[in-house]
C-alpha cells in the first residue's frame, strides 16, 4: 500500500530509506529485541536471583521516583509475582524531598536491618560507589540495574590494552554483584538507549528465557507488562528508534487491552478509552500523576496505584494519586501566576531567576520548564523545603550545558548541585541566594558549553487545511507513537483567517481557533495560553502559524483538530 507523501518525507528524515529499514519501523517486531545475555553481567544477575528464591532470601527493589523509576519498580514486583515469590519482596522509593535523587546510605543501612540478603536497584545505581561498597561488605549483594552513564575515569588513567573498541572511557563502576547497563564500556549489548524500565523488562527477559520453564511461567508471559515499558519509555523521553521503538509500538498495543487495575481505572477516571490510547495521554494525563505522588507526597502513593491487584484497593488509591494531582496543578498555578511577574521584570537577563521562601520544591521543575518555553529562555526557579535548605530546579533553553554551568559558579555558591544538558537540581549556600541573579548572568557571559546545542528536529511541513484528510492522519499514525527522535510533523499553515475565539477550562486558561482556509474550516487548540497579549486582537485576522494534527473522540464523533505550535 502506497503511503501519502508527508509519510514518506518523515520516513526519509529519519534516515530510512531502504524497503527494509521502512518495514522495519512502520511494522516493528518484538523478535526483533536483541539477545537479553549479550548485556554485560545479565546472566550473573539472573542465576543470583534464582539463588535468592531458592533460598528463600529476602529481596528488596530500589528505584528512582520518578515516571521510569516506579513503572520499573512496578514491573519488577509484578514480575516476582509470577514467580509467586512477591510475598518475600519489598520496594523502597526514596523521598523526593527529605532524600532526594539515588541509592542512600541510610536507606541501605535500613535494607540490612530488614533481613534482606540482596538488593536490585531499577533506574538508579550506577553511580553509587560507596552505597554499594557498604551494602556488599555487610553481607547483602546488589544487582544495579541502570541506564544513566556511570562515573567516568579521565582518559590519561586508561590503561594500556584495558577495554574493547574504546580507549577513551574508562567506567568507575560501582562493585555490585552484577551491574546491568548497557551504557557500560564493555557492555556489547547493541542497543545503547533504554530506559531504566526498558533495562530491567531486559533482565526479565532473560530470567524467563533461562528459568521461565522451570517457574512454569509460559513463553511470552512477559508482554502483558510492556504496557509499563511503553510508559516508562514514552515518559523518560529516550529516542523512540529502535529497540524503544519495538517496544512502545507493542506496549501501547497492551496498554490498550491493559489487565492493570490501576492504570484501567485511572484512565477510566479521566474519560481516556483504552482502545483510543495515545502517547498524549501517556504524556499529559499519566506521567503527570505517576511524578505528582513524589512532588505532593510520596511516591509509593503511584507505586500502589501500579501493583494494585484489589479492584476496590486500585479505585482508592488512584483517587488519592489524584487528590494529590489536583493539588499539583493548584499550586503550581499559584506560583506560575507570580513567576510570570518576575520574569518580566528580567526581561533583558539572559538567564531568568526566580523564586520565593514559599515555593512548593515539588513543582520548580514544572514552572522552569513553563517559564522557559514561554520566554524562550533559560531558567533558575527556587524554593525552601521543610528543613530550611533553598533548593532549585533549573532547565536549559538550549544555550548553556546546565550541568556544566553549575561548576563555573563561585565555591561558595552551591552546597550541591547536578543534572544533564537541559536539566538540573541545586542546593544554595544560604547567604548567596541574595546575589544569585547577578552571579548568574556573570557566569553565562563567561560559559562556552562543551557540548553543542542539539538543533531541533522538528519537520515543518507548508500545507493548507484542505490537505488535512482522514488518508493523511491514517497514514501518520503508522509513524506513531511519537516522542524524541520520532516527533510529530508539524504543519504551517499560511494567511489563514480567523473567524472564532473561544476561551475555555476551569480557570479560562486554555484557546481554541476557529480558522478558515479555502472554504475549509478547522479548530486550532491552545492550552495555558488563553491570557496571551496576542489573543485580544487575533480576531477576523489573517495569519500564519503552526501546528500538529491530533484526532480528537467526543460524543461519539471522531474529528481532527490542529494543537498549535507557534503563531508567527
Amino acid at each position: 500500500m502506497s503511503l501519502p507523501a508527508v509519510v514518506e518525507l518523515i520516513l526519509s528524515r529519519l534516515g530510512l530509506n531502504s524497503e527494509q529499514e521502512r518495514e522495519n519501523f512502520l511494522n516493528p517486531k518484538y523478535e526483533d529485541l536483541n539477545d537479553p545475555f549479550l548485556m554485560k553481567d545479565l546472566e550473573r544477575a539472573v542465576i543470583r536471583i534464582f539463588e535468592a528464591i531458592e533460598g528463600k532470601e529476602k529481596i528488596y527493589i530500589y528505584a528512582d521516583y520518578d515516571c521510569d523509576g516506579i513503572p520499573s519498580a512496578s514491573l519488577l514486583y509484578k514480575f516476582f509475582e509470577k514467580l509467586n515469590y512477591a510475598h518475600n519482596v519489598s520496594v523502597y522509593l526514596p523521598d523526593r524531598h527529605d532524600e532526594g535523587y539515588g541509592l542512600h546510605l541510610d536507606a541501605v543501612e535500613k535494607i540490612i536491618q530488614s533481613g534482606a540478603t540482596l538488593i536490585i536497584t531499577t533506574d538508579v545505581g550506577i553511580t553509587a560507589i560507596d552505597e554499594v561498597l557498604f551494602a556488599q561488605t555487610n553481607g547483602v549483594d546488589v544487582i544495579v540495574t541502570d541506564h544513566h552513564l556511570p562515573r567516568q575515569n579521565l582518559p590519561e588513567n586508561v590503561q594500556a590494552g584495558f577495554g574493547e573498541g574504546d580507549t577513551e572511557r574508562v567506567d568507575d563502576l560501582p562493585k555490585a554483584y552484577a551491574v546491568v547497563n548497557p551504557k557500560q564500556v564493555l557492555c556489547k549489548y547493541p542497543f545503547k538507549d533504554l530506559c531504566g524500565t526498558g533495562v530491567a523488562f531486559t533482565l526479565i527477559r532473560g530470567f524467563l528465557q533461562k528459568y521461565g520453564e522451570y517457574f512454569k511461567v509460559g513463553a511470552g508471559a512477559e508482554k502483558w507488562w510492556l504496557d509499563l515499558v511503553a510508559v516508562a519509555t514514552i515518559s523518560d523521553m529516550v529516542p523512540l528508534l529502535g529497540e524503544n521503538r519495538i517496544l512502545a509500538y507493542w506496549g501501547m498495543n497492551v496498554l490498550r487491552k491493559t489487565q492493570n487495575q490501576g492504570l484501567r481505572i485511572l484512565f477510566e477516571k479521566n474519560n481516556i478509552k483504552l482502545y483510543q490510547i495515545s502517547e498524549d495521554d501517556i504524556a499529559f494525563t499519566l506521567a503527570p500523576r505517576i511524578n505528582a505522588a513524589s512532588r505532593m507526597a510520596h511516591p509509593n502513593v503511584a507505586l500502589n496505584v501500579l501493583i494494585s491487584k484489589d479492584y476496590g484497593e486500585a479505585v482508592k488509591n488512584v483517587l488519592e494519586l489524584e487528590d494529590f494531582n489536583a493539588k499539583r496543578k493548584t499550586v503550581s498555578a499559584t506560583i506560575m501566576r507570580k513567576a510570570n511577574v518576575m520574569a518580566k521584570l528580567q526581561e533583558l537577563n539572559k538567564v531568568l531567576v526566580i523564586g520565593e521562601p514559599d515555593w512548593h520544591i515539588g513543582v520548580l521543575g514544572i514552572i522552569a520548564m513553563k517559564v522557559g518555553e514561554q520566554y524562550k529562555k533559560s531558567v533558575m526557579v527556587w524554593g525552601r523545603d521543610p528543613n530550611g535548605n533553598i533548593k532549585g530546579s533549573a532547565r536549559s533553553f538550549g544555550d548553556i550545558h546546565l550541568a556544566q554551568y553549575f561548576t563555573e559558579f563561585p565555591e561558595n555558591t552551591f552546597s550541591a548541585h547536578g543534572g544533564h544538558v537541559k536539566a538540573g537540581g541545586f542546593t544554595v549556600v544560604p547567604d548567596a541566594i541574595y546575589n544569585l541573579t547577578d552571579v548568574a548572568q556573570t557566569v553565562y557571559e563567561n560559559h562556552k558549553p562543551i557540548i553543542e546545542v542539539e538543533q531541533s528536529t522538528d519537520l515543518i511541513i507548508d500545507t493548507n487545511l484542505g490537505s488535512i484528510t482522514h488518508e493523511l492522519y491514517s497514514g501518520m499514525k503508522k509513524l506513531a507513537p511519537f516522542g524524541l527522535a520520532n516527533p510529530k510533523p508539524i504543519f504551517r499553515f499560511a494567511g489563514v483567517q480567523v473567524s472564532g475565539v473561544k476561551i475555555f477550562g476551569k480557570s479560562k486558561e486554555h484557546l481554541e481557533l476557529t480558522v478558515n482556509d479555502a472554504g475549509k474550516k478547522m479548530s486550532v487548540i491552545s492550552f495555558f495560553n488563553a491570557s496571551e497579549p496576542w489573543v485580544a486582537g487575533i480576531y477576523g485576522k489573517n495569519i500564519t502559524f503552526t501546528a500538529t494534527l491530533d484526532e480528537s473522540n467526543f460524543a461519539g464523533r471522531t474529528f481532527y483538530r490542529l494543537r498549535l505550535h507557534n503563531i508567527e
